[in-house]
């Protein structure tokens, strides 16, 4: 940036001051992890990190107990964060996958802890930050773990949608990369897929009750390389 450091410097405290929320957030989060009588973050669905030296005392101690220590800190808030975002993320995947399945499990179970391809095919990614649902989960069952409440004609309507996606592989899961998601996706069925894979995504979050929207980019095209977003 051909800056110094104290230019450098000055810009990050601005930004940490734009968002003081964060920084907040942060120092509990290592607050809370040293408190723990073994020192360790839990992510938004519950898994654990332990950080044995995140509660190192201070007093004589040498330069790599001092790396150490700010080590444990940033991977704290990271673990939190980005960990929970898996979390999320995952359960989108387990759930979409029951309702593209041919053949899904016999159990349902829901944990509320908590893209190419052929010449006639069009690919589907849906980014977002989107934790458990598996097996034969129908809207209704999604909706009720979430704590939501539904109109039976909409849930209907939904089921139907993933229906006709299942029917001789219309749409199928491809791969995860972070927070988004690749599908591939029969031409015919975009539309319809966009919609309900989308919608999918976007209630993930409230199954561990968050207070803020998560909000799905959609981007469609006929590779990969040509993907554009879509508002429909």
């Amino acid at each position: 940036m051909q800056v110094t450091e104290a230019v450098a410097r000055a810009a990050l405290d601005d930004f940490r001051r734009s968002i003081p929320g964060v920084e907040r957030w942060k120092e509990r989060v290592v607050r809370e992890a040293r408190s723990r009588d073994l020192p360790h973050v839990v992510t938004i669905a519950g898994r654990r990190r332990y950080l044995s030296s995140i509660s190192a005392d201070t007093a004589g101690m040498n330069e790599r107990g001092r790396l150490d220590r700010g080590a444990d800190e940033r991977k704290a808030v990271n673990t939190v964060c980005q960990g929970s975002a898996a979390d999320i993320v995952k359960q989108a995947m387990i759930y979409l996958h029951s309702r593209l399945s041919p053949s899904p499990p016999a159990r349902v179970s829901i944990n509320t802890d908590a893209d190419a391809a052929a010449a006639a095919a069009t690919t589907v990614i849906a980014a977002a930050t989107a934790a458990a649902a598996t097996a034969t989960v129908t809207a209704a069952d999604f909706a009720a773990a979430a704590g939501c409440i539904q109109d039976p004609g909409a849930v209907a309507a939904e089921d139907a949608v993933w229906a006709t996606l299942r029917r001789e592989g219309r749409c199928r899961m491809v791969l995860q990369i972070h927070d988004e998601l690749l599908f591939e996706v029969d031409e015919g069925a975009v539309v319809a897929a966009v919609g309900v894979i989308r919608k999918a995504m976007e209630d993930t979050g409230l199954h561990h009750h968050l207070l803020v929207p998560l909000p799905v980019k959609v981007s469609v095209g006929a590779d990969w390389g040509s993907l554009l977003e879509v508002h429909y």
